[in-house]
């Protein structure tokens, strides 16, 4: 969690110093920095469970991942992904309670914070934990990337962005996930 607070940190004062990205005025400054943090942990996120994912995906059927899911002991690297979100979403959860307030991110937030410590604590799911984070993290950069464009005021990125984001989006949730989930 430390590390990204020190992300935040840093985020806020530069952006607070560089007039050129219009990010210094306001809130702006806290804000963005924390979608920074957000595409820092979510592009980290989505290139580590890619290459862990034929580990994941390796099973023949959804039968067998399920059934096999919390059998075999967490991996090391599988361990390390899980404590490195897990201190992402400790930070995010205080940045939502200090700066955001939205109730629904909180619980989303506690859930996967309570599934990620429990694979922890048991020794066992983390496999879960990166499959979760490849679905889930796989366009969040990519709307990180909007929102600063947007809050920016830079309208022809965002826009394109936007498109980008929708297209990633829809494929994602429409066709990959569900593809994933019956094999």
């Amino acid at each position: 969690a430390s590390g990204f607070v020190a992300i935040f940190v840093a985020s806020v004062l530069t952006l607070r110093r560089v007039r050129r990205f219009n990010l210094h005025n306001g809130s702006a400054p806290t804000e963005s920095a924390a979608r920074v943090a957000s595409f820092v942990h979510a592009l980290f996120t989505t290139c580590a469970a890619a290459i862990l994912a034929p580990a994941l995906w390796s099973r023949r059927s959804a039968l067998e991942f399920s059934s096999t899911l919390f059998s075999r002991r967490n991996s090391v690297a599988e361990a390390r992904l899980a404590c490195f979100s897990n201190g992402y979403f400790l930070y995010d959860t205080l940045y939502l309670l200090l700066y955001e307030r939205d109730p629904l991110f909180v619980a989303h937030h506690v859930v996967c914070i309570t599934i990620w410590n429990d694979a922890l604590f048991c020794g066992r799911g983390a496999d879960l934990v990166a499959g979760m984070l490849l679905m889930g993290e796989c366009t969040t950069p990519l709307l990180s990337m909007w929102w600063l464009a947007k809050r920016a005021g830079n309208m022809p990125m965002a826009r394109r962005l936007s498109r980008v984001f929708t297209a990633a989006f829809l494929v994602a949730r429409t066709f990959v996930h569900p593809v994933i989930c019956l094999l």
